[in-house]
Order: C-alpha cells, then structure tokens, then sequence
C-alpha cells in the first residue's frame, strides 16, 4: 500500500492507523519514535504502570479504560521530539523492568515511589485488574489452492474487516467434503482437471481461530474473476497474510 500511494510512508498518527493491521500501540510507538509526534504508545507495560500508579480498579481488558489511559499520558507529555521519545521509552521501560507482570512490582527501586497511589495504599500486587477472556469463535474454512499453466489463483479480501484489502486463496465457510468442494468450484464457473490431496492448518487471531482445510486443484478453464500469479510473485509481489502462508510450501512441491 505505502508503495502504491507513491512510496512515502505515513509520518502521521492518523495516517498510521489507516494502513491494514496498524493498530493504536503499533502507529503511536512509530510516529513518536520515528517521527518524533507527540503521540503516548500504550502497551501492556504502560497499562501496568498507570493503573498500578493512580490505584485503578477498571478492567483493563476493556477498550474505554485502554482510550482513557492514552488520554491520561498524553495530557502529561513533554513537548520537545528528544523528550516524547525519551518519554514513551521509558514509561514501557518502567512497566517492563521495574513495575513489571508476573510477580510483584519492585517498588523500593521505582522513581515513582513516592507517589504511587498502589505502593502507598498497598495494592500495587493487586492491580491491574483483567477480566477473563472470551473464548475465541472457532471459524471452519475450506482454502482452494487453484493452479492453472502453473500459476496460483489469489482473490483481494474486502476493503473492511480482519485483513481488509489483503490478498488470499480463494476460499468459503466450512470444512466441505469433496462432493461439496466440487461444487462450490462448479458455482464459480470453473472445470477442475485434477485433484490432490487436502490438508489442514490452523490460525489463531485474538478474537477467532480458522480452521482450514486446503484443497488442491488444477483447472482447464480461465477464471476472469480471479488473479493468476508466479510462485515467484506470490513470494514477491502479493501481500499474502500468514494465515494462508502455511499453504505455499504445498505449493512449491
């Protein structure tokens, strides 16, 4: 994307946060560090470190309370680009080293100590508070690796959603059996020549797991609706997410 909109890569926060899978940590952390912006990065780390300082009881696990802290650390930012780097850095570096997860915080060594609300009340320990988990939504796919003249058939995923914009093997909800996946291969106006065998891979993103069945397919009929790449422009050229990576290997051999 950054190469088809003239090869600039976004300097802004703003600009960041447009491109697919740059999230508020990853485009605040670059346009602060990179860019010297006035942008607060909020990690885990930096979690950990407001709640534990202002005595926080709200779930971290929430979004509101994640926007609320962001809020809070940039009101206190410094101004100067050497300051805000320096700044971002070592509030991760505190959560990280010193106010640190898994096992209790090392308060006597903290420059924060005196007015830590959790070290002066005594729930430093406690804090932050996390909800539990929503088990993630199981998703059963079937991935059709479509070859024809040697080439791979690759289709662009909806410009919203999870890997909005990005390339992928064709594919369609559920684990269709053989009977089902021809079928589905027929809707699309194609005449399958040969099958191979199917495989399986698995993906897990924070909200869903995909579990995927492959099925390989070489074809005799063009299929306009489609785009026919190179094994070496699928390697090069194509933004192909990791959770049909697992399908190149088939591929080459």
């Amino acid at each position: 994307i950054v190469a088809e909109q003239g090869g600039r890569f976004p300097d802004t926060y703003q600009d960041l946060l447009a491109l697919p899978g740059v999230g508020d940590y990853t485009a605040s952390a670059i346009a602060s560090a990179a860019f010297g912006q006035r942008e607060a990065a909020v990690d885990g780390n930096v979690l950990r470190v407001v709640m534990r300082l202002t005595d926080c009881r709200d779930d971290i696990a929430d979004p509101k309370v994640k926007k609320a802290v962001r809020a809070q650390i940039q009101a206190v930012m410094p101004e100067a680009e050497a300051d805000i780097r320096v700044f971002n850095q070592a509030t991760m570096e505190l959560g990280a080293t010193v106010c640190a997860p898994n096992g209790p915080p090392r308060c006597l060594e903290c420059p924060a100590m005196a007015f830590c609300k959790g070290r002066l009340r005594g729930t430093a320990e406690d804090l932050p508070v996390k909800g539990a988990k929503k088990p993630r939504r199981v998703e059963e796919k079937t991935v059709f690796l479509l070859v024809r003249d040697g080439k791979i058939a690759l289709r662009k995923r909806p410009g919203t959603g999870l890997l909005a914009g990005l390339w992928e093997f064709p594919n369609v909800e559920g684990a269709l059996d053989e009977a089902a996946a021809g079928a589905a291969v027929s809707v699309w106006g194609l005449e399958p020549r040969r099958w191979e065998s199917r495989l399986t891979a698995k993906h897990i993103f924070t909200h869903v797991e995909w579990h995927m069945n492959g099925v390989y397919v070489e074809l005799d009929t063009p299929a306009p609706a489609l785009t026919f790449v190179t094994p070496a422009e699928l390697r090069d050229a194509y933004a192909l997410p990791s959770a049909f990576r697992s399908f190149v290997s088939v591929l080459e051999d």
